[in-house]
């Protein structure tokens, strides 16, 4: 997998946290107050997530942040009606992290959905 930089947004989204523990995770790390532009790699925030515990077994032991990077991918369908996404035609806020960690035939799906439903709501 290769390495993905996060802001502090896109951490409490994909980690399923409130914003400001993300914030005050940034904090400690970068040593002083982040910013939304402020990006920290996988590498460097793993260590702050335990492990997995699962049904399956290959699954655990495997650290929860990278878990959930691998696995959530397809959790964007769920925010395919969400009418700011429509609007803006892409994520936003926290939901970004869907970009980087989309596979390109989801990434050709989602753009595909996002513009009929934009073309049937604003009529352009």
């Amino acid at each position: 997998m290769k390495d993905i930089s996060l802001n502090f947004q896109e951490l409490a989204f994909i980690m399923e946290i409130p914003v400001a523990e993300a914030r005050v995770l940034f904090e400690k790390i970068i040593g002083e107050k982040p910013k939304v532009v402020n990006y920290l790699s996988v590498s460097a925030l793993k260590d702050n997530f335990g492990t997995t515990r699962s049904l399956n077994q290959r699954y655990d032991g495997v650290n929860q942040l990278v878990f959930n990077l691998r696995y959530k991918a397809k959790n964007y369908l769920k925010y395919v009606n969400d009418k700011s996404i429509i609007k803006k035609k892409g994520f936003t806020g926290g939901k970004k992290i869907f970009y980087k960690i989309m596979s390109d035939e989801q990434k050709k799906h989602f753009e595909r959905v996002i513009n009929y439903k934009y073309k049937y709501l604003y009529k352009k």
